[in-house]
């Protein structure tokens, strides 16, 4: 799998930390422009004090790649809860789970 990934990964790639942290890969499930789909990956970073959440995009691969919409959401939830994309791809809040 790993080799796969390195041949045909999916770029862009979301970055936070000052470029430090490599956070998700677009187009996980979009090779081609009739796969074409919504991706929703979770990020791990935070706001700053300021409340200011950075993040680089890098296009890594020699690929050609066009974004039609990037959008972030921001789900508030307990320490203990989890935050998982649904089907759709909407934001859902789960606890208390077993991984199987």
């Amino acid at each position: 799998m790993a080799l796969f990934k390195a041949i045909f990964g999916s770029c862009p790639t979301v970055y936070s930390d000052n470029g430090a942290v490599d956070e998700a890969e677009l187009f996980s499930n979009s090779i081609a422009p009739l796969f074409e789909a919504r991706d929703v990956d979770r990020l791990r970073a935070q706001p700053d004090s300021k409340g200011i959440l950075r993040l680089e995009i890098r296009n890594e691969a020699m690929e050609t790649h066009y974004i039609n919409h990037l959008q972030l959401f921001e789900v508030q939830h307990a320490a203990d809860e989890f935050v998982l994309p649904d089907t759709q791809g909407h934001p859902v809040v789960v606890a208390a789970f077993t991984l199987r």
